[in-house]
């Protein structure tokens, strides 16, 4: 987990990676490092990420779906019910690419689902573009 700037400054944008895969999770630092004022913290398991989500602010969060303790699914169902967290918006980020997972990720209203391996550049605009 990248603790780095925790404490951010109003202007730092925070964004929540829930991503078991270390080789995935520098990959986004790496995209996030190109973003100015975004700070990346990782959660490896999504008990971790909820205790992250009830501890700071984050504008947005990045969901792996096949997290070892959890479907990306259920948290973000698990998400969307708590008030401190329901007007965060998630994107998937997923090696699965059956047509299900994606009707899915629209039916629990996900604000877009990518696909491994992820294109850097497509992937730091949509984070832009979702930040506003």
């Amino acid at each position: 987990m990248n603790m780095t700037n925790i404490n951010q400054t109003e202007a730092t944008k925070r964004v929540l990676y829930f991503e078991d895969d270390h080789l995935d999770a520098e990959i986004m630092q790496l995209v996030c490092a190109t973003i100015p004022d975004v700070d990346l913290v990782i959660a490896t398991d999504a008990q971790l990420g909820f205790q992250l989500v009830k501890a700071h602010d984050f504008s947005l969060i990045l969901m792996d779906i096949m997290l070892p303790d959890m479907s990306g699914f259920d948290v973000t169902t698990a998400l969307a019910t708590a008030p401190q967290t329901k007007d965060i918006p998630v994107i998937a980020v997923s090696g699965n690419q059956a047509p299900k997972d994606y009707e899915k990720s629209g039916d629990l209203g996900f604000a877009a689902y990518v696909t491994k391996p992820i294109d850097a550049e497509r992937m730091a605009a949509l984070i832009r573009s979702v930040l506003g």
